[in-house]
Parts: structure tokens; C-alpha cells; sequence
């Protein structure tokens, strides 16, 4: 039987709950549509406030805990035996857990070729939302807590002039830390496009909420207004904050509306078993943003944190301009999250000058930074304020590329779906085997993986510099 056309969507629509059958003839026309149509129908399909609150609140638990860490470090020079080598060891911990996603991720890849042509029976009976990821996650929130309270116990402890217990416990750190961005977004494709940006949000806010208990503690001061084992208390119950808003959205029926399909809707299991199998190993969408990702994190992660001190060092009132310049760049950068989202274009121009700002800004800032200890207008304290500027615009652009080139593959797995929807539950069971598959991406995982391995590698050149 062949496939009614795409003018019968209006009379279909009405079958699926989701509605997102007429959306179909919707994103057809929607380059023909001006920019204050576009935005009037980005405020008519806003997402849910309290479930993009609670997105914001489960990714704000991705990094809190080793940019709270590494905020205390004048502490732990001041305690520990290491000293100032209490960086690099830390450092070392971090990298060791980064083998566990790198395993993770290979684990997914053989299990997505197993099940390549199976579907499971929690596949027929549950949702979308893969079991063992649902473990991991739960899991991650778990040895998170449990490590934050024991360090806050035993940080001060030390093994043969060695730190041991507090090194183990940052490995652990770092273990739920850089897994979450592996876990984090796979489990947020399971829901409409809208929630990636909130999931960047909550990540971006992870290094603002840090900076704010830092400028509230000053753990550079003899003596700091709360010490250390209060910040660990204040992160685990963050990381338990951030775990409940996970179980709302993993399990509360009301936050389950608002993902892109809901599969119990399909009977057929036909038409259940093509939903899930036979999908490509890697798309365009996909390989587009591996790229863009992979170099946007190495500028991000790699380069620009670690030449910001060199930077302003030689500009009038250096150590302000440079704290100013951190500060802003984290408050711009959930700004810049949420912009991503609410601007409705990203076509080909608008897509090539915004990575070209950051991308110049970048390479003006490694230049300057190069120059050193000479660089030009030394000791200007105009041009240094400008630099400032350069510095948040290039964070802002940085963060609204990322934010964007995620929206958008996220969209385009959206849009197939809704595709095949919209076929598959307006066609008999016997035509099902002309459909195409839906591609639903699990090597989204690959551009994440590159990202938590640039985050480290960051850490250990801003170190070593």
C-alpha cells in the first residue's frame, strides 16, 4: 500500500496525541516565514517552565563538583603535603577517570550493534528511556554524594606524605563528572529539542554557582568565611538537588509529555520493531556536530581558559581585569544558552559569522597572549578593559555556537521522527516495510566524549603553563 501524501497531514493530525503530525507541514514553511512569524511561533510552542527548570537543574550537576574542588586550591596548598603539586596530582586523578566514559562509550557502541536488528521487551512495555543509562545516571548522583560527604571527612588525611584518600575520592569526582556529559545528553535527546538548551544552561551555571561560593568563601584569605568541608556539604546537596529533579523528569507522567514521541501509541509490533531497529551508524547531523564540537571544545576547554592569565599580565590592574573577565564569561554563558534557544534562525550566513566571531576571538586572545611579556599598548588600561570585552564576546559566542549546533541536530532527529510518525500511524501494518527507519543518534555520544576530553586536558595546560 502506498504511503498517503503530505497533504493528508490535516486530516491525521488528529490521531496523534502529540499533535506533532501537523508540524510536519508546519517546518516545511518555515523559511518562508519572516522573523517575526518565526518568533511568534517560537512563543506559541514554548516549553514547559517547571520542565525546563527541573532540565536546568539536573545539568547543573555536571561539572559543579570539580569546578567547586578547584576553587580550593589556595587551601590545599596551605594544608596539604603536596603543596602547590596538589594541582597536577589532581589533575592525574581526573584523567584516570576518564578512562570510565571512554569504556562507556565503547560499551554503547557494541551494545547499539547487538541490538542493531532486536528490540527488548522494556523497549515494548516501558518508554523510550534506556534502562541502563536510567542505573548509570541514578548511580552517578549516588557515588557523587557519598564522595562529597567522605571528603569533607577525610581531605586532611595524608599516607606516607602522600594525600591518598582525598586523591581516590577526587578520581571518584571525576568519574561522576566527566561520565554526566555522556549520560546527561542522550537521556535529553529522549525529549523535544527545546530541553538541550536548558541542559546547557544548567551546565554553563555550573562555573558561576562555583565562582559564587568563592567569592562568598575567599579561600585565599588566612581565614575563610566557611571552610572546606562546608563547601563539600554544599556541593552534595546540590549533586541530591539535582538527582531529584532527574527522577521528576525520568519518571513524573507529567514531565514524560513533553518528549518528542510517546511509543505506546504504537500497537503494531512491526511497527514497534522498525521504530527502534535498522538505523545508520552516523549521519550527516551527526558528523557535523562532531566537528563543530570537537573544535569548539578545544577552544573553549583547551585554549582560552588556559592563556587568560597571560593574557591581562601585563595590563594596568591585571588581577581585576582577569577576574572580571572570568566572572563575566560565566554569566554570559547561560545568557548565551538561553539566546541560542529563543533566536529562531541559523542559516548559513548567521551560522559561518557566528563561528567566525569566536573564532576570531579566539586567535586575537592567543596572539596577545603570545606576545608576551611585550604585548602591544603594554600597560594600557584601555586596551586592556577591551580585551575584557573580547573575552566575553568570544565565551558568548562560544557557548551560543555549542548551544545551537546541539539545538540543531537535536531538531533534525525531532523532525524525522515526527516524519515517520506521522507515516507509520497512518499506514497499515503491511506497508511498514517501505518506511525508513527512524534515526534516532547514539553517536551524539562521540562529540561528548571529545568534549569531557578536552575539559581535562584544560586543566592540566593551565597547570603545566
Amino acid at each position: 500500500m502506498e504511503l498517503k501524501s503530505t497533504n493528508s497531514t490535516t486530516e491525521n493530525q488528529t490521531t496523534n496525541p502529540e499533535g506533532n503530525v501537523g508540524n510536519v507541514q508546519i517546518e516545511k514553511s518555515e523559511e518562508k516565514l519572516s522573523f517575526k512569524e518565526l518568533l511568534s511561533n517560537k512563543i506559541k510552542t514554548l516549553p514547559s517552565f517547571p520542565v525546563y527548570f527541573l532540565v536546568i537543574l539536573f545539568g547543573l550537576s555536571s561539572w559543579i563538583a570539580v569546578n567547586g574542588l578547584y576553587s580550593e586550591i589556595p587551601i590545599f596548598v596551605k594544608v596539604m603535603p603536596e603543596k602547590y603539586n596538589i594541582a597536577v596530582d589532581m589533575n592525574l586523578s581526573l584523567q584516570l577517570a576518564n578512562i570510565i566514559p571512554f569504556l562507556y562509550f565503547i560499551f554503547m557502541i557494541f551494545q547499539r550493534i547487538y541490538k542493531r536488528n532486536k528490540i527488548s521487551i522494556l523497549d515494548k512495555i516501558d518508554n523510550r528511556f534506556n534502562l541502563i543509562d536510567t542505573i548509570f545516571i541514578l548511580s552517578l548522583f549516588v557515588i557523587g554524594i557519598i564522595t562529597l560527604i567522605l571528603m569533607s571527612f577525610l581531605w586532611k588525611i595524608s599516607i606516607s606524605g602522600k594525600s591518598w584518600p582525598f586523591l581516590i575520592l577526587m578520581f571518584f569526582i571525576g568519574l561522576c563528572d566527566c561520565s554526566s556529559t555522556l549520560l546527561y545528553y542522550p537521556f535529553i535527546l529522549h525529549f523535544k529539542h527545546a530541553y538541550s538548551s536548558a541542559l546547557l544552561v544548567g551546565e554553563s551555571l555550573t562555573g558561576l554557582v562555583g565562582s559564587v561560593l568563592v567569592l562568598i568563601q575567599q579561600p585565599a584569605k588566612p581565614e575563610p568565611l566557611y571552610p572546606f568541608w562546608v563547601l563539600c556539604v554544599i556541593l552534595a546537596i546540590i549533586t541530591f538537588i539535582s538527582g531529584v529533579a532527574f527522577c521528576l523528569l525520568r519518571f513524573l507522567p507529567y514531565c514524560k509529555k513533553q518528549l518528542r514521541q510517546q511509543i505506546e501509541t504504537l500497537q503494531d509490533e512491526k511497527k514497534r520493531k522498525l521504530f527502534f531497529s535498522n538505523q545508520p551508524f552516523i549521519t550527516w547531523s551527526t558528523f557535523r556536530l562532531i566537528a563543530f564540537q570537537f573544535f569548539i571544545s578545544v577552544a573553549e576547554n583547551g585554549v582560552v581558559v588556559s592563556i587568560m592569565p597571560h593574557v591581562f599580565s601585563n595590563y594596568k590592574n591585571h588581577a581585576v581585569l582577569l577576574q572580571y573577565a572570568v566572572t563575566l564569561s560565566m554569566t554570559a554563558s547561560p545568557i548565551a544558552s538561553l539566546v541560542a534557544y529563543v533566536f529562531p534562525y541559523f542559516p548559513f550566513p548567521i551560522a559561518l559569522a557566528s563561528h567566525l566571531l569566536w573564532i576570531v576571538g579566539s586567535c586575537f586572545l592567543t596572539f596577545i597572549a603570545f606576545l608576551n611579556p611585550n604585548p602591544p599598548l603594554k600597560y594600557s588600561d584601555s586596551f586592556g578593559k577591551g580585551l575584557v570585552v573580547i573575552a566575553i564576546a568570544t565565551k558568548f559566542f562560544l557557548t551560543f555556537c555549542k548551544t545551537k549546533e546541539f539545538l540543531v541536530s537535536h531538531q533534525t532527529v525531532e523532525k524525522k521522527e515526527s516524519k515517520f510518525f506521522a507515516k507509520v500511524t497512518a499506514s497499515s501494518s503491511k506497508s511498514t516495510e517501505n518506511l525508513e527507519p527512524i534515526v534516532v543518534e547514539p553517536t551524539v555520544l562521540l562529540p561528548l566524549l571529545l568534549i569531557t576530553t578536552m575539559r581535562i586536558t584544560m586543566r592540566i595546560t593551565t597547570i603545566t603553563m
